[in-house]
């Protein structure tokens, strides 16, 4: 779980990616297959782990771009 201010928040769970608006009290789905960890460097640009990937999303999770991983990079760094 991830908040980028008190309000806006992002959860990557193994039944999606969420978002919330008014600080938890609802949760909107994003459509996206989650289960990793998520981090946003500003309210629009943030990042998730999805098995071999990295999604990236540049419009606050309306949208999401996938980067392959090399697989032996991503055991290293996201063994959960």
């Amino acid at each position: 779980m991830f908040f980028i201010t008190s309000e806006i928040g992002y959860v990557s769970s193994q039944n999606g990616v969420y978002k919330t608006i008014n600080g938890g009290n609802n949760w909107i789905n994003l459509g996206q297959a989650g289960g990793g960890d998520i981090h946003f460097i500003n309210l629009t640009t943030g990042y998730y782990t999805y098995v071999y990937y990295i999604k990236k999303t540049i419009d606050g999770g309306n949208n999401w771009q996938s980067f392959l991983m090399d697989p032996i990079y991503a055991l290293l760094c996201f063994n959960y």
